[in-house]
């Protein structure tokens, strides 16, 4: 599986020279303008669009016919594609938390709880579109998978613009705290993970190429 990793990391290494590329400009912007948080979400959803993006080279060179002619089992090669995205997201979430200490020393705490956040999100945004691709193929799947952060991003701002997620709010405000939401998105992000991973291994295994 390390030799896995180590392929994956290769295979995006091209297209981490573009990202880090915008994350400085995002990380700019975010000093500039005393506002973090799209730093922060992009840092994220940065680390869960790579093991995809290396996902869609191996798909469009057909590697995983390869892989599996060697010894490697199906479940090694699903398996090596989760830990990828569990890597990256930590690492990404140990750089927010470096910025959030280092550089954008106001509300240093609302922002790492904020990265905590993000972080139970990406996982579960992840343990969507992994199946999704598994399934249909990551360039099939592509647009569905923008589907899934523009559209709920847009009901959600509709929605809260006419008011109709107030009650919501309030509900939400007066019985939580951000740190329980915080901690209750990372826990309900990991268990979906779980579960996204043992569904992909299952379904990968019965799987024809």
């Amino acid at each position: 599986m390390l030799g896995l990793l180590q392929k994956d990391f290769y295979t995006i290494k091209k297209q981490a020279k573009i990202m880090i590329f915008i994350l400085v400009f995002y990380l700019i912007f975010g000093i500039m303008n005393d506002s973090p948080s799209f730093f922060l979400a992009f840092l994220l959803i940065f680390s869960t669009m790579m093991p995809l993006t290396a996902m869609a080279y191996d798909e469009r060179n057909q590697c995983d016919k390869l892989f599996l002619c060697m010894p490697v089992s199906r479940r090694d090669l699903v398996s090596s594609r989760f830990l990828l995205g569990l890597i990256l997201t930590i690492v990404s979430n140990l750089i927010g938390i470096i910025c959030s200490i280092t550089v954008f020393k106001e509300d240093r705490t609302e922002n790492l709880l904020i990265l905590g956040i993000i972080w139970g999100l990406c996982l579960f945004y992840f343990s969507i579109c992994f199946p999704i691709a598994l399934i249909f193929g990551v360039e099939k799947s592509r647009y569905a998978m923008m589907g899934l952060i523009f559209i709920p991003t847009i009901a959600v701002a509709l929605l809260a613009k006419q008011g109709y997620l107030n009650p919501i709010f309030d509900f939400v405000e007066k019985n939580t705290t951000m740190i329980e939401v915080c901690i209750l998105s990372i826990i309900i992000g990991f268990i979906i993970y779980l579960i996204s991973w043992l569904f992909s291994v299952k379904f990968y295994e019965n799987k024809e190429l």
